[in-house]
């Protein structure tokens, strides 16, 4: 009931003065409890050694890994994730998405956030059966000889089959197995009871603590932002007929990646929509990760990187949570994807921008990566450097001095040489940043942070083949999508920039269709083919650190996007381009 309360709240800053003086009461209980839970969690981190000194470890942040570190567990460190696990799932997304973040919370804190993304503590099979039973409206046995509290066992089952216990638990819900009477498995996602309940109280909690605290501390930081955006991503998650309908849209929209899979969705076996707790798709053969050989997880890790480039830079239909648990190997071979509810769409200005920055990195145009930075937004426009106060004593905070681009683009350089592997790993160049991060300003907005976090997830995939960690570059694997991309633009900005690159301009020739006629720019062109052409192919030797009869270059993903460029409005500038030079 509470929940549909605020099933038409969209968590946005506007709605919360409606939203708390609607239901006074119920925000102020909720309000008490969790103040005085996250009074525990402060007195503890207060009171506690900042770290365990008995271990080798110095606590420093590792932007390069997603995963807790090794090092012996802190009593605070333990006392914050206990903490925030007794708040609540909002607060565990919360301290997820902290983890990642550094520079608002500081390094031992996010390193110790970490730890959230491990284990979920499952919820009693038998509360999931009932739920199933109550979704779908069923009086009955869920299966022959699973009976769930309050059923009547003289009435057929549901299911032909079904494990009664749970084959997956997360934060928002657990799996189970079963089969249907037509044969068809299937994989039956039940929600974890309670999370509806509280979520709207939970955000405008948080949202009055965070404005309260940024009252009081005089920062810069609004914290209210990541609270709407973990909110707003937790509500997605929760209705299961929207992530329904993003597992059709990702198998029509990758369809032309013949490498690429996900199960399909049982509308039958699925709660009703707009209150549904139970998700019903085709049970998908597969292996985690970490039931592969080491030849399998190669394929495995180069597939799915070639799988998510192509997300981020051709399609912009993007699975926002790639770990270990959502990527999958088939056993038909394939790369399986699980898990919908979270999907993120990154426009084509900044898919033309992503494509740039890559090509920035390979080039090593620290210059033109800088304005690539600005343009998205990962920096300040102008850029910003951080001086100490001026002492005047007028003010102890830190001064904001504006930098040239010239400066930025030497700092970055210099920095992205002084990393292991910052021309081909994703995670030295996040390790780059973050040390950048105390001399100049950084901002992430929503679709980088995404960026990140996608590629980390990926290359943590190697951490277990250090042979395949050394010698694979992301870059290059990315750079023919990045290509193509620059060659299929679809903002006015990057249509003129690539005319711009590639064609010199004849003003008094012959024009139609409001351009003008063109001759084109060999040495450009030729620089393009060349990195179109022979990083894809060396791309897979890098990758594999074997011969190419295990090249990643027989998944089809360059060919598809190919095809795409031919046959689709995705190639509208090339074609455009090939008529303005007469080439034929």
């Amino acid at each position: 009931e509470e929940f549909q309360d605020f099933v038409g709240v969209k968590f946005e800053q506007s709605e919360l003065g409606g939203f708390v003086m609607s239901r006074p009461a119920s925000v102020m209980r909720r309000a008490l409890y969790l103040v005085s839970v996250a009074t525990g969690i402060w007195k503890a981190w207060r009171d506690s050694p900042s770290q365990d000194h008995s271990s080798n470890s110095d606590g420093a942040y590792d932007p390069t890994s997603l995963a807790a570190s090794s090092r012996k567990a802190t009593k605070r460190g333990e006392a914050l994730r206990s903490g925030l696990a007794d708040m609540g799932v909002f607060f565990v997304k919360i301290g997820q998405t902290l983890a990642q973040r550094p520079d608002l919370v500081g390094d031992e804190l996010a390193e110790e956030l970490k730890g959230l993304q491990e284990k979920n503590a499952p919820f009693d099979d038998a509360i999931a059966h009932r739920i199933i039973a109550e979704d779908l409206n069923h009086k009955g046995p869920l299966a022959p000889g699973v009976l769930w509290d309050g059923c009547d066992p003289s009435l057929p089952p549901l299911l032909a089959e079904m494990r009664p216990e749970h084959v997956a638990s997360a934060s928002l819900g657990q799996v189970y197995r079963a089969k249907l009477h037509d044969g068809r498995e299937v994989a039956l996602k039940v929600q974890r009871p309670g999370v509806r309940d509280v979520l709207g109280l939970d955000w405008a909690v948080a949202v009055l603590l965070c404005r309260a605290y940024l009252q009081v501390s005089q920062g810069l930081n609004d914290y209210t932002l990541i609270v709407d955006t973990v909110a707003q991503g937790i509500r997605k998650e929760l209705d299961y007929h929207e992530e329904a309908s993003n597992l059709e849209e990702f198998a029509v929209r990758h369809a032309f990646l013949p490498f690429v899979s996900s199960p399909s969705w049982v509308p039958e076996f699925t709660g009703p929509e707009g209150s549904a707790r139970v998700l019903a798709m085709t049970w998908y053969p597969s292996r985690a990760p970490s039931e592969l050989n080491r030849e399998e997880r190669r394929q495995l890790v180069e597939m799915a990187v070639e799988a998510c480039v192509v997300q981020l830079l051709v399609t912009g239909f993007v699975h926002a949570d790639p770990h270990e648990g959502n990527l999958r190997m088939g056993d038909d071979g394939r790369l399986v994807f699980l898990d919908f509810g979270l999907m993120d769409r990154i426009d084509f200005g900044v898919m033309e921008c992503f494509a740039a920055g890559i090509r920035c990195v390979i080039g090593k145009d620290w210059q033109e990566l800088s304005r690539v930075m600005q343009e998205v937004r990962f920096t300040p426009t102008p850029l910003l450097k951080i001086q100490p106060p001026d002492g005047s004593g007028k003010s102890k905070a830190n001064r904001l001095v504006e930098c040239s681009r010239e400066e930025f683009a030497e700092a970055l350089r210099q920095q992205m040489s002084e990393e292991e592997g910052g021309l081909s790993r994703f995670g030295a160049f996040a390790t780059a940043l973050k040390k950048m991060s105390s001399k100049y300003v950084m901002l992430t907005p929503p679709y980088v942070a995404l960026m990140c976090r996608t590629f980390i997830t990926l290359e943590g995939l190697l951490a277990e083949d250090p042979e395949m960690a050394k010698d694979f570059n992301i870059y290059e694997v990315a750079l023919p999508f990045a290509v193509r991309r620059v060659l299929s633009p679809r903002t006015t900005k990057g249509k003129a920039q690539i005319r711009e690159a590639l064609l010199a301009e004849e003003p008094h020739a012959r024009a139609e269709w409001g351009f003008a006629a063109a001759k084109p720019k060999w040495s450009s062109l030729a620089a393009l083919v060349e990195a179109a052409g022979e990083d894809s192919a060396e791309a897979p030797a890098h990758a594999s650190g074997s011969d190419s009869s295990s090249a990643p270059e027989n998944f089809g993903a360059t060919e598809g996007v190919q095809r795409r460029l031919l046959r689709t409005t995705e190639g509208a500038a090339i074609r455009r381009f090939l008529y303005d030079v007469d080439v034929f």
